[in-house]
């Protein structure tokens, strides 16, 4: 039995040629690890909002460009570390986290962090399955909110502390000027 009818069109064959900006492009994995440097020992944000010389027995592992933590820092022995994060605006509570609950917040002149600048800091309690306190000091710097952590171990707390809080203590803030150039008439 025939049907009469229009014949049907095929439909067309789609090509996927290469995009024309495809040999321009970076590959995704070849951006991360470009939120900073290390050079000759000392890590640069790319910001050049702060520096830090890392410290003998630590491993750097750079941020995420797409995220808001520009470094983590891990001691090569022991169980604790150092994250900088960059959030934007002004913040002065520590940002909330699931592991842990926030025990102890406080604001004040903590002399051998601020420099006579009251200091926001915090410490965060494990309430999972982590086993890391976490210490925070917020720093408010060119228009961002930074929260430095230090995560110890329950089992190297007191040296954990000591040790993290040394190397949050030792970045080298920076003021990076304006390159604005004025309008022309």
């Amino acid at each position: 039995m025939q049907t009469l009818g229009c014949k049907k069109k095929p439909e067309p064959t789609v090509v996927l040629g290469e995009h024309p900006l495809r040999a321009q492009a970076e590959p995704l994995d070849g951006t991360f690890g470009q939120v900073g440097l290390v050079k000759e020992g000392v890590y640069e944000d790319s910001t050049g909002l702060f520096s830090l010389a890392i410290p003998e027995d630590w491993d750097v592992e750079h941020g995420n460009p797409f995220g808001e933590r520009r470094l983590k820092l891990h001691h090569e022995i022991e169980d604790y570390y150092v994250e900088v994060w960059r959030l934007p605006g002004a913040q002065y509570r520590p940002t909330t986290r699931e592991d842990c609950i926030w025990a102890f917040i406080d604001r004040g002149l903590y002399s051998d962090w601020s420099h006579s600048r009251l200091t926001n800091v915090g410490t965060c309690y494990p309430s999972g399955d982590s086993d890391h306190v976490i210490f925070v000091y917020i720093k408010h710097w060119q228009g961002f909110t930074w929260q430095l952590e230090g995560h110890v171990s329950l089992d190297v707390l007191v040296e954990g502390e000591r040790e993290t809080r040394e190397v949050v203590q030792s970045l080298n803030w920076h003021v990076v000027e304006s390159v604005q150039k004025p309008e022309s008439p």
